[in-house]
């Protein structure tokens, strides 16, 4: 048994780790596990590096969700709030009308703009200095249908989550991300990143596509399994108020168990999981958090491949209910 009380102090758990064999699968990742007495387990399955940083996709969407959500806890805009009012530089066009709670939820109906310019030019796009302008050149087009009818997993929803953070705080998305999350959710080990992580990243089997700086919340954030334990804890542990915690955990498109910014699973027994995935190229991610019984499981892999990292949270799920 070895202590690592520096971190594991911010989680707010206990703070010695006891390093146990790996679950019993084939391939190469690193995971983490809380359990119901407050031990983390981590470890290394394969040929990983202990300590590795990987990129968590689109669990970057559930931090800009959580920072949203703390703003609001903090008066600064309401989630109910159009496009309009919190980026009045878009009050003429098709987007003004669309509550930031809509893009959240992915249901904004907002046109994607971004996809056929990257196939058209990815470098121009790579170029594009700012979310704000990203916004304007990818996101202004007329809608997809009436907001909130229908939900859409578009990249562009979360340009505008961006481009609405920084404007309503006049600072860079990395600042509020590490100001109202990572630091206060104990992600010590975690980093945001643009186009690649650089120094300290897991080597990816293939090289993902590098993430243009507009892109932040939907896929910048550099983890790894333990930090993305904390990070789906933190809101069930003060992280956001009441209200909006319940705000958080409501569905919103039942046949995708999405909610805002993420998903919630619930199980059979009525309990309501954390159920949070990522994946850019190479690098995928999982996280599950219980807050009924404070247990979590987290795994990350630079593979290519899902199948390790599900199967060892299928393995923990089945374990937990032994």
């Amino acid at each position: 048994m070895f202590c690592r009380s520096s971190k594991i102090a911010k989680l707010g758990v206990a703070a010695c780790v006891i390093a146990l064999s790996a679950p019993s699968l084939a391939g190469s990742f690193a995971y983490a596990e809380l359990d119901s007495n407050g031990q983390i387990t981590s470890d290394i399955a394969g040929e990983d590096e202990p300590g590795a940083l990987y990129e968590a996709g689109s669990i970057g969407k559930f931090v800009c969700t959580l920072a949203a959500l703390r703003l609001a806890d903090r008066g600064v805009l309401s989630i109910d709030d159009t496009i309009g009012q919190l980026l009045p530089r878009f009050a003429d066009t098709a987007i003004a009308p669309i509550k930031l709670r809509d893009v959240l939820a992915s249901r904004s109906a907002i046109s994607d703009g971004l996809l056929p310019a990257l196939q058209a030019d990815p470098q121009a796009v790579m170029s594009t200095p700012d979310a704000a302008t990203a916004v304007e050149r990818y996101a202004t087009g007329d809608l997809n249908g009436a907001s909130g009818s229908r939900w859409s997993y578009d990249l562009v929803n979360w340009v505008v989550v961006q481009a609405v953070i920084e404007k309503q705080t006049d600072r860079p998305i990395a600042s509020v991300m590490d100001e109202l999350v990572i630091q206060p959710a104990g992600l010590g080990d975690s980093r945001v990143f643009v186009r690649q992580i650089g120094p300290g990243a897991q080597t990816p089997a293939s090289p993902p596509r590098p993430l243009p700086g507009f892109l932040t919340c939907a896929g910048g954030l550099a983890s790894t399994p333990r930090d993305l334990i904390a990070l789906a804890r933190f809101p069930h542990k003060g992280g956001l108020t009441a209200g909006s915690l319940e705000q958080l955990t409501t569905i919103t498109a039942p046949e995708e168990g999405y909610t805002l910014g993420g998903r919630f699973l619930q199980t059979s027994a009525g309990q309501l999981l954390s159920w949070q995935s990522g994946s850019n190229g190479a690098y995928k991610s999982v996280v599950t958090y219980d807050p009924s019984t404070d247990t979590g499981f987290a795994a990350m892999t630079a593979s290519g491949s899902n199948e390790s990292i599900q199967a060892a949270r299928t393995e923990w799920m089945e374990r937990r209910t032994r």
